[in-house]
């Protein structure tokens, strides 16, 4: 019994553990379980209306459009620069995609996975699809090609590459979102028309053009100082403005910035490279080895005329006394450069060219393809219709013009040697890029002197010991000066630069446009406010950021626009007080303004209600009006306007004889709707969709 009262007396303690215990089981079991849900919100790059976006799907599309420029561009690598741009546009393409996809949904448009396949192997195929499966021998678009590439890629055939698969993926993608906002777009534009109403107002806007005098007081007579603006005043314009303050999240940085400069000892060191060269270089019979070994600009191999040559080597190779002279080695802008003269000669500056490629030289039948074609050209068929013919260029082949340099550098040495040998009007057969071609030289330029020149090119950088010591007096004066407070004070009593108040959002894709800073930006946004980052280096510079203040999104504060209000406050108080003094005056004519004022009487003609901007005054909305609808030749009320309070005097007004044709001018109105209309509706579909940016996360 007693054992038992004991337990009663410890019920509510009891009761309390068990709970507790019971509490944590519980948290910790969903603690556990929510694991997966932290982590997969952590990996949301971009969210639009609720609907989550995740890296790996962001990073495949990145993927897609990276695989799309190399093989537009030809390029194998991209740089930092290009790579942002690329998620940036990645990023406004899915929201544009979600935000017209919801958007269509609701009004039941949608692409089906038939109407894609119509675009690529249909009878209306896209002129996206075209190019790609062009045949080389007809130039027409092979339908069965297209069919097979397909078939292989659905059945995972191992000879279709990774990048190609990347390609395909990104060409359906923009297939059907490009058919989707065509839809999306028609079902807009059809539901608008222009009334003859409509039509009649921009026809009265149009109609009448007027010519006036004027007098202008500006703002600037009243100091800013003579005028009182209130809080509640300045409270109550934010309040009006406000809606049209919205703001992504900014953060405010002070900066450090400093150049990674070559030291003199860098200078030195590649003084004496090049000056010991300069023997070698003056006796060489082969100068372009010794610019291929030492320069860093490889030697090129081609006559120039002198409008080619840049100043120094047009100076030189105009002065030069006798072959094999030797200019330099000269400084300028960090560059050490010695210019050798090899030879010169007389001969036109470029050559216009144009082409017929033929077939793959691997191609068995391409000889006797090449053969009939050179056939039908001398039997007098003209070049360029056999182009339009054969290879389907519009253009008939047409190149262009190239000099000897443009030739080396596109199609190579042994093209630019053997079509700068060629006659005008001959046709030669080369091989080109792995294709047999036809080339025809069709025009020359006159003769001018040409001049080939080896240049040493010896740019002075940073060595690895001028890098070290700028970045270890950079370190240790920032280990010292940790308080942002007085950071700016002590970097520029140190000698460093401090850029001050650096607005930054999460979008930016550099800060200050340092090239490659975008982890400056990832770190103001991973960052505690007074705190001060690590050293980064931005291509040729070292960058030192310190978070200063952070702006939520939403509505700039009013704090941070009360200036801007406040200018517009006074503005507009001036406004009132010099329209009322004017009046006081007693004018009855604009001389009489201009003699009491100590202004002058200014004129402008052929403004109508539409004039964007009229001449010599700029914007003045008020003044179109005015213009139109003051009687003539009536002393107007003082106007305030953008600039100042204006007095006009309208002179004279033209009315348009032409009588009004409310047909043509609801076309006129019906021609312009769409575009204008297209345009709006994406930008306030984009404006109202509720998108969360969190690619600061990763990149």
């Amino acid at each position: 019994m007693a054992t038992l009262e004991k337990i009663r007396s410890k019920a509510g303690l009891l009761v309390g553990v068990v709970g507790f215990a019971l509490f944590a089981f519980i948290l910790g079991d969903l603690l556990n379980s929510g694991t997966t849900f932290w982590r997969q919100s952590k990996e949301v790059v971009v969210e639009i209306d609720g609907e989550q976006i995740k890296i790996q799907d962001y990073q495949k599309r990145v993927d897609e459009m990276t695989e799309v420029y190399k093989m537009q561009s030809g390029m194998a690598n991209l740089s930092e620069e290009i790579q942002t741009q690329l998620r940036e546009s990645i990023y406004r393409s899915i929201v544009h995609e979600k935000v017209l996809e919801r958007e269509a949904a609701k009004i039941g448009l949608t692409v089906t996975a038939n109407e894609i396949l119509d675009m690529i192997v249909g009878d209306e195929v896209s002129p996206m699809i075209q190019p790609l499966f062009t045949n080389p021998q007809t130039g027409v678009f092979d339908k069965k090609a297209a069919s097979d590439f397909i078939k292989a890629v659905e059945s995972n055939d191992p000879n279709i590459s990774p990048g190609q698969r990347l390609y395909w993926s990104f060409l359906q993608r923009t297939l059907k979102y490009g058919r989707l906002e065509e839809k999306f777009n028609a079902f807009i534009t059809k539901s608008l028309c222009a009334n003859q109403l409509d039509a009649k107002t921009a026809y009265e806007n149009n109609k009448a053009t007027a010519d006036f005098a004027y007098v202008m007081q500006p703002y600037s007579v009243i100091a800013d100082s003579a005028v009182t603006v209130t809080d509640k005043e300045l409270r109550r314009l934010y309040d009006l403005r406000k809606p049209y303050m919205k703001q992504q999240e900014e953060r405010r940085a002070d900066l450090l910035v400093v150049d990674i400069l070559p030291s003199e000892e860098d200078f030195a060191l590649i003084n004496d490279e090049i000056s010991k060269l300069k023997d070698e270089f003056l006796v060489t019979s082969e100068a372009g080895e010794i610019v291929n070994e030492n320069s860093d600009v490889p030697y090129t191999d081609a006559f120039v005329s002198v409008n080619g040559l840049d100043p120094d080597a047009k100076n030189f190779a105009t002065t030069a006394l006798s072959m094999g002279d030797v200019m330099g080695p000269m400084l300028k802008n960090n560059t050490y450069r010695m210019m050798k003269l090899v030879d010169k000669k007389v001969g036109p500056d470029s050559l216009k060219i144009a082409v017929i490629p033929v077939a793959s030289a691997q191609d068995p039948n391409a000889g006797k393809t090449a053969d009939s074609l050179m056939a039908v050209i001398q039997k007098g068929e003209s070049f360029n219709q056999v182009a339009r013919d054969y290879s389907q260029s519009e253009q008939g082949g047409e190149m262009g013009w190239f000099t000897e340099v443009t030739a080396s550098q596109g199609l190579g040495p042994d093209f630019k040697n053997k079509i700068f040998s060629t006659p005008v009007g001959q046709v030669v057969r080369m091989d080109i890029n792995n294709t047999l071609c036809l080339f025809k030289v069709e025009d020359k330029s006159a003769d001018v002197t040409k001049y080939k020149i080896a240049d040493v090119v010896m740019n002075v950088v940073p060595s690895s010991k001028t890098y070290g010591n700028i970045y270890n007096k950079l370190n240790q004066f920032i280990t010292q000066n940790r308080d942002l407070k007085t950071f700016a004070d002590t970097a520029k009593a140190a000698g460093y630069n401090v850029l001050s108040d650096i607005v930054i959002t999460g979008s930016d894709p550099t800060v200050y446009n340092i090239g490659s800073s975008r982890p400056v930006v990832r770190w103001v946004f991973n960052a505690k406010t007074g705190s001060l980052s690590e050293i980064f280096e931005c291509d040729d510079k070292f960058v030192v950021a310190g978070l200063k203040s952070v702006t939520e999104k939403g509505f700039r504060p009013f704090d941070e626009v009360k200036d801007v209000l406040k200018r517009e406050l006074i503005k507009e108080k001036k406004g009132e007080k010099i329209a009322a003094d004017m009046t006081a005056l007693g004018a009855t004519s604009l001389s009489q303004y201009a003699e009491k004022l100590n202004r002058k009487v200014d004129s402008v003609q052929y403004v109508n209600f539409s004039t964007a901007r009229i001449s010599g005054i700029g914007m003045e909305p008020r003044l179109n009006a005015a213009a139109i609808l003051l009687p003539i030749r009536e002393l107007s009320a003082p106007i305030a306007g953008n600039s100042g309070v204006f007095v006009i005097n309208v002179d004279k007004r033209t009315d348009n004889t032409t009588p009004f044709d409310a047909k043509a001018e609801v076309a006129k109105l019906e021609s312009t709707l769409p575009y204008r209309m297209m345009y709006q509706v994406n930008q306030v579909l984009n404006d109202k969709a509720d998108v969360e940016d969190y690619r600061i996360r990763f990149y």
